[in-house]
C-alpha cells in the first residue's frame, strides 16, 4: 500500500534496449511476491501460533440481541459479507463499523465456529497448509521474501519526470548522471520550501499544533503504558489505544486547515509538526532539496541501501535520521557516466 522512489544505477555501457531487462534482474532478489520455487522465497511457518490461537484465541462475530441460542449471523471481519458491508458508515479512511441497534458483537472460541483447524487455518488467517508426504504432518504459514521490497514497479510512475536534463531542458526518469541539472532541480525546491513555508508560518500563529508522536507519548504516559509495552501487545488490543491517540491528533482544533493546507503541499498521511521540522526551516529547506533531487532507496552493483523499512499507507520504521546526507554522498560517489534510472516501487 505505499509508493516510493528507488534510484537505480546502470553501467554506462547499458545499451537503451537493455534497460528494461537490466532492471528486471537487479529487482529480482526483492520481489515480494514471487514464485514458490523462487530462490528468494523460503516458507514461514506460523504452526505453533495457529494451534495456540485455535484452542485460546477469540474471535468476533455478530449475533441477534436476544437470541439465547447465539446464532452467528456473520464474522465482524469479513469484509466480503453483505451484512458486514451495510454495517459501514462513511467512506475512505473515514469508514466506520456501526451495528443496527437489533444486532450486537460477541466473542466466541474458534472451535465453536469453524469446523476444524484448516478451516480455521484457510479463513481466519489466509495462511497455506503444508502436508509432509512422509509423515503426513501439516504445517501452516505462509510464503515470504525476507529482503521482499516492493510488488510492482514502473519507471517514473508517480515521480514521472524527477531529473532535469541540463542538455535538452526537458524532464527525464532515465537519464546519464552528468545530464542531471542538480543546481536548477535545487533552485526551484528552495522556491517551493519558501512558498510552503508560509502555511506553517500562517498555522503555527494560530495555536500550538501537537505531532503524532507527541501526542502518542502524553498518552501512554496518562494511562502509565511504554512504548515497548504497547508495541508488545497483541494487534487487536495495541490497535484500540492507536485509534484514542488517533482519535486525540485529528481532535486538535487546527486539524482541519492543516489537511486543507497538506492537500494544497500534495501530503497525505504526514504529520505536519514533523513535516515543518517543528519550525526549524533550514531543516525543512534541507528536506525539501532532498525531496527534489534525492530518492527513498538507492539499487546498484554494491546492493541496496534505504532511507529506513517502508510499510503501509508511507509509513516507514527504523529511519535514518541522517538518509539526506547519505543518500547525497552515495549520489556524488556515483561514475559521472553512469545511467540512472528513478524507479516507482509498491509494497
Amino acid at each position: 500500500m505505499s509508493h516510493y522512489t528507488v534510484l537505480l544505477v546502470l553501467d554506462k555501457n547499458t545499451q537503451e534496449y537493455e534497460i528494461n531487462e537490466k532492471i528486471t534482474q537487479m529487482l529480482a532478489p526483492y520481489q515480494e511476491l514471487s514464485d514458490k520455487d523462487s530462490p528468494y522465497v523460503t516458507f514461514k511457518s506460523k504452526r505453533e501460533e495457529v494451534l495456540e490461537d485455535y484452542e485460546k484465541e477469540m474471535v468476533p462475530v455478530i449475533v441477534k440481541k436476544g437470541d439465547e441460542s447465539k446464532t452467528v449471523i456473520a464474522m465482524r471481519y469479513d469484509g466480503q459479507n453483505d451484512f458486514i458491508i451495510s454495517c459501514k458508515q462513511g467512506s475512505g479512511f473515514d469508514r466506520k463499523f456501526v451495528l443496527p441497534e437489533e444486532y450486537e458483537e460477541i466473542n466466541i472460541k474458534p472451535t465453536d465456529y469453524y469446523k476444524d483447524v484448516f478451516d480455521f487455518v484457510t479463513s481466519w488467517y489466509g495462511y497455506e497448509i503444508i502436508t509432509n508426504e512422509k509423515t503426513g504432518e501439516h504445517d501452516f504459514g505462509y510464503y515470504n521474501n525476507e529482503n521482499a521490497k516492493w510488488d510492482y514497479w514502473k519507471i517514473g510512475g508517480r515521480w514521472s519526470g524527477k531529473w532535469l536534463n541540463k542538455e535538452t531542458g526537458l524532464k527525464s526518469d532515465t537519464i546519464k548522471k552528468k545530464n542531471i541539472n542538480v543546481k536548477e532541480i535545487l533552485k526551484e525546491a528552495g522556491n517551493k520550501a519558501r512558498e510552503d513555508w508560509r502555511i506553517w508560518e500562517d498555522l503555527s500563529s494560530k495555536g500550538e499544533i501537537f505531532s503524532f508522536n507527541e501526542i502518542k507519548l502524553a498518552h501512554l504516559k496518562e494511562i502509565n503504558l511504554s512504548e515497548k509495552e504497547l508495541k508488545e501487545m497483541k494487534y487487536k488490543e495495541r490497535n484500540l489505544i492507536m485509534d484514542v491517540i488517533r482519535e486525540k491528533y485529528h481532535e486538535q482544533p487546527l486539524i482541519d486547515e492543516i489537511k486543507k493546507s497538506s492537500k494544497e503541499m500534495g501530503l497525505f498521511f504526514e504529520d505536519i509538526k514533523d513535516v515543518f521540522k517543528a519550525g526549524d526551516y533550514k531543516a525543512f529547506l534541507a528536506e525539501t532539496e532532498y525531496h527534489a533531487l534525492g530518492t527513498f532507496a538507492v539499487l546498484s552493483e554494491k546492493g541496496w541501501v534505504e532511507k529506513g523499512e517502508m510499510l503501509y499507507f508511507g509509513l516507514t520504521k527504523d529511519e535514518k535520521s541522517d538518509w539526506a546526507v547519505e543518500w547525497r554522498k552515495i549520489f556524488d560517489s556515483i561514475p559521472e557516466d553512469s545511467i540512472l534510472v528513478n524507479i516507482d516501487c509498491h509494497i
